[in-house]
């Protein structure tokens, strides 16, 4: 899937081509469109990634805690409202983030 970015013009920040990503992200997600669901996962893989390392050094536990963040993600990405746009995604999902880890966090110990 291609999600078309308007590069050419300059006056848009780094930070507001990134948030108009998510949101292109977001409403393929939200619309079903099966092609962006890895999109939105490759966005967050660093981030699941640390947190997951952050809570444990075993390779299994690090693959089920990215596995919860993923789930995560989607259950943020059901609940985001882009009418509030002053909202950045990426927090907003971290919420959701730590639940679904903490979940497994806890569980397996």
């Amino acid at each position: 899937m291609t999600i078309p970015i308007n590069t050419n013009n300059d006056s848009i920040s780094p930070a507001e081509q990134e948030r108009a990503m998510m949101e292109r992200i977001i409403t393929a997600v939200k619309s079903g469109n099966w092609e962006a669901k890895p999109l939105l996962i490759t966005e967050f893989t660093p981030l699941l990634t640390f947190l997951a390392r952050k809570r444990s050094a075993s390779q299994v536990a690090i693959h089920d805690l990215i596995e919860a963040g993923e789930k995560g993600v989607f259950k943020a990405t059901k609940k985001y409202k882009m009418k509030r746009r002053h909202i950045n995604f990426k927090i907003f999902a971290l919420d959701f983030i730590e639940k679904e880890m903490n979940k497994v966090h806890y569980t397996k110990e």
